[in-house]
């Protein structure tokens, strides 16, 4: 009877050991997923930074881009305003310069007429004197 008591003590013993090795073990295994689940978090949380400031970068470079552009648009804008200026102003003067033209035609061929008037006139008197 006693053998058998010690049996049973050590076979308890055995299996108390047992018993805790396993707790210990699921202990371990659900540390090792917590500490796992952290970690992928903090992977996807950097992964969200990362590409928040690649969203960022790419926003101001858009921004830069669609500047760059405006200024060129107004650049161009104002040199294209400048040749139509002087296109203008070069139309007018050309315009003014043919209305002179004309007006001094104009003027000597009056000038002209008066003097062929003249003309007439003195052969008439003469005409008439002879």
């Amino acid at each position: 009877a006693m053998m058998a008591r010690v049996k049973l003590k050590l076979a308890m013993r055995r299996w108390k050991t047992r018993k805790d090795a396993e707790k210990v073990r699921i202990k371990a295994e659900k540390l090792e997923a917590k500490r796992a689940r952290r970690a992928a978090e903090e992977e996807q949380k950097q992964k969200e930074r990362q590409e928040k400031i690649e969203r960022k970068k790419a926003r101001k470079a858009a921004k830069m881009e669609y500047a760059a552009a405006a200024m060129m648009a107004r650049v161009k804008l104002k040199l294209a305003m400048r040749r139509w200026k002087t296109r203008k102003d070069a139309e007018k003067v050309r315009i003014k310069a043919e209305k002179l033209e004309a007006k001094r035609a104009r003027r000597a061929a009056e000038e002209e007429q008066k003097q062929k008037e003249r003309q007439e006139k003195i052969e008439r008197k003469k005409a008439r004197k002879a």
